[in-house]
């Protein structure tokens, strides 16, 4: 297995470096000629696009573009993939005009001044279709896109889920846990089988726990309260949103950061010895070809990563458990047995306030359900954009993207079948693939399917304020609780107390400096609360 797991390691590596070629070379024809106008076989031009080909790989654009060209056939598509974000960043700040539309997962809500309005865009309805493209994505991603002037400047080109990749050779499915300390409860129980529990990255650039703990945190606080921390608010006992320096200390913080501390501490056993050495690549050939490890915290991308490298039979995926601490926000529900229960009764459809022998309150009810269906969403920078510039074919390229968000587009991009989805709500994409195109699903796609379908949690993480509990020297969670050498290990409590000393100290200053740098007060406010 050893021989297998570098081989595979060798081979993947060759894979990223391997620069992915081009459809076809550079077309100049079509920006002229472009005419968008018409019945659809009138409609002629030369399409170019860019775009990022990470983890979802390029079939779900592939997919895409061969259902366009269905519909316009006179239009030529061709695709230009890199695998460099920073290329790209350059290239679209600098409003390169060879291509026409941009695919990419980098935050560009600083550029919105080098980006074409896509307002009409999100206002289009196809005929004979009951939404426009922005009533048609889920609120809480539209929410993101949309920039303080009003107005939208990049399109969702998809989401991913993140959660627990796991070895079903390992754990079967009535030992999948639904509360943390039934994690750790697992773990135990694999450690006593002689079956390391964890595998992860410690790459400093990769910070896949922080995923985890954005989603701990916001189970702990309540999603309100939680998006609210982000701007540097709280929501005080009149229900409003205020500025308050308390909110960079959080006990939900504090409560997620210690769920991490007792997976990924070293002396715990959890964990792959080597695990902070390995980057993400290494880490999931490891992890899928010598079964070195049960689980391992990863995305809903990552069986279409490792195509052809794994069968994917093996593996399968469970979401991100509610925290067990979540029961200090109740009063109804005592222990985690009684937690386990609630939760079971919500994944079953329950409604039901009672059951084996508990009984919770309406309150504490809901708090738990809106925990449990928190589906923290991969990739929240992916998205589409045109380079504000007349030397480009906008029209056709805001054609490309009205026919992605059409009924048809949005079936050609879920029979790709990469472990992404668009945005929209109500979309089974178990059904239409099993159904349509007669494809049975792995039991990996299924729950990465399944959890995509929540669509409750997005990404409002941690603007304003450096809100992890990740000590300044170790840089990630995975190095501050998991590295070999103890002097380089910090407990969360202590870092968290650090964080809280930071931002408190000097009247504040640090605190009302970095809300002021993002934008969330103005200087006027700045200087009321901050004085030199």
């Amino acid at each position: 297995m050893k021989k297998a797991g570098k081989f595979l390691a060798v081979a993947l590596t060759a894979l990223f470096a391997i620069p992915f070629a081009a459809c076809s070379s550079r077309g100049t024809q079509g920006r002229e000629e472009e005419n968008t106008d018409g019945p659809d076989t009138e409609i002629t031009g030369t399409l170019n696009i860019r775009f990022f080909e990470g983890g979802f790989g390029d079939v779900w654009l592939r997919s895409v573009v061969s259902g366009f060209n269905k519909k316009y056939p006179n239009v030529s598509v061709e695709i230009y993939p890199t695998t460099e974000r920073l290329v790209l960043m350059a290239e679209i700040v600098g409003q390169n005009t060879d291509y026409d539309l941009y695919f990419s997962e980098i935050d560009l809500s600083g550029y919105t001044d080098k980006l074409m309005n896509l307002n009409d865009v999100y206002a289009y309805k196809w005929e004979g279709e009951e939404q426009s493209i922005g009533e048609k994505i889920t609120p809480a991603v539209s929410s993101i896109y949309a920039r303080n002037d009003g107005n939208y400047y990049n399109l969702p080109s998809y989401v991913g889920a993140y959660g627990m990749a796991y070895n079903v050779n390992y754990i079967s499915e009535e030992d999948i846990p639904v509360t943390t300390d039934e994690m750790l409860e697992l773990c135990d129980t694999l450690r006593g089988n002689n079956i390391t529990p964890l595998i992860f990255s410690g790459g400093v650039n990769e910070k896949y726990y922080d995923f985890m703990y954005y989603q701990l945190y916001a189970q702990y606080e309540g999603l309100e309260a939680y998006n609210a921390a982000q701007d540097g608010q709280i929501i005080n006992a009149q229900g409003e949103k205020v500025f308050d320096i308390s909110s960079t200390y959080q006990q939900g913080a504090l409560e997620a950061a210690q769920v991490l501390e007792d997976l990924l501490w070293y002396d715990n056993n959890n964990i792959v010895k080597t695990s902070t050495a390995l980057n993400f690549a290494d880490a999931q050939v490891q992890f899928l070809s010598d079964e070195s490890a049960a689980m391992m915290f990863n995305g809903s991308w990552l069986m279409n990563e490792m195509a052809g490298f794994v069968d994917d039979e093996t593996f399968s995926m469970f979401r991100i458990p509610v925290i067990s601490a979540i029961r200090d926000k109740c009063t109804t529900v005592e222990n985690d047995a009684e937690l386990a229960a609630l939760v079971d009764a919500i994944d079953a459809g329950s409604k039901a306030l009672t059951g084996e022998g508990y009984e919770v309150n309406q309150a504490d009810f809901d708090r738990v359900e809106e925990a449990r269906n928190f589906c923290y969403l991969g990739s929240e920078g992916s998205n589409a954009c045109i380079v504000d510039s007349d030397q480009i074919n906008s029209g056709l390229a805001k054609l490309f993207l009205k026919y992605l968000y059409s009924d048809q587009g949005i079936r050609d991009f879920t029979y790709s079948q990469c472990g992404a989805v668009l945005p929209i709500d109500g979309i089974d994409c178990v059904e239409m693939i099993e159904s349509e195109t007669g494809n049975r699903l792995s039991a990996f796609y299924v729950s990465a399917y399944e959890m995509l379908s929540l669509n409750k949690f997005c990404n409002k993480q941690l603007a304003a304020i450096d809100m992890s509990c990740v000590d300044e020297q170790a840089q990630c969670f995975e190095r501050q609780f998991g590295s070999q050498n103890a002097k380089d290990r910090t407990r969360a409590a202590v870092s968290f107390e650090a964080r809280k000393t930071l931002y408190t100290a000097n009247d504040g200053e640090e605190y009302w400096d970095s809300l002021f740098e993002h934008g969330l007060i103005t200087a006027e406010e700045h200087a009321n609360k901050h004085v030199d």
